[in-house]
């Protein structure tokens, strides 16, 4: 028996089009190139970074510039919330994260080190934002868990880096306040859309009760 024409002429589906697991969107793309850009720049930057603060330091004025770089993070992230409309209880949340980011800035005996709270929280948020946009794509991964993860693996890089230059030194205490300060950031996003979630539910239930 032979074949028709249309038979010996198909080809098999399933490999025409690219798979959406390899394919990524421009905006996805902009967040890896982002992240990806802030990591070498961590890196790069570790050298320089020490004669900035030393100078700093030196003049008095590491403290203050510290503070303002704080003040300056949180207005930003004031200015973010403010703008889709918080509930009551996300304003406590705000609240609370002032109180712990204040709390644990103030622990630490070496200023300089308080950096690591702002520069790998923004890592981590950076990073959440991207697995965020790959899972929209493909619809697998677990976005925090890989932002925390791949943040503490960044910070345990860039402390070795640090190991190999001749002003800055291996500390392990650094490789776990980077991770801590991803983590903590990462938690207190998840709390704040835990607490949308419900407030969303719970608007959804009273416009039900309504009509009922």
């Amino acid at each position: 028996m032979t074949p028709s024409k249309s038979s010996r002429g198909s080809k098999p589906s399933g490999r025409s089009e690219p798979s959406r697991r390899w394919t990524t969107t421009p905006s996805e793309r902009s967040l890896w190139w982002l992240a990806t850009a802030y990591v070498l720049g961590i890196y790069s930057g570790a050298y320089f970074l020490q004669f900035v603060l030393n100078a700093l330091r030196d003049r008095g004025g590491l403290g203050s510039t510290l503070a303002l770089s704080f003040a300056a993070t949180g207005g930003l992230a004031l200015w973010w919330i403010r703008r889709q409309r918080p509930r009551r209880a996300e304003w406590l949340l705000l609240l609370l994260a002032a109180v712990v980011y204040g709390g644990i800035a103030r622990q630490f005996d070496v200023i300089q080190e308080r950096i690591h709270l702002l520069q790998y929280g923004l890592l981590a948020g950076i990073l959440l934002l991207a697995f965020e946009a790959r899972r929209r794509r493909t619809g697998r991964g677990w976005p925090m868990a890989a932002a925390a993860l791949w943040t503490a693996a960044i910070g345990w890089g860039d402390e070795g880096v640090q190991a190999i230059l001749p002003n800055r030194i291996y500390d392990l205490r650094d490789v776990a306040l980077n991770a801590l300060s991803g983590a903590l950031l990462l938690t207190f996003v998840g709390l704040r859309r835990w607490l949308r979630r419900l407030g969303d539910s719970e608007t959804v239930a009273k416009e039900r009760s309504a009509i009922q």
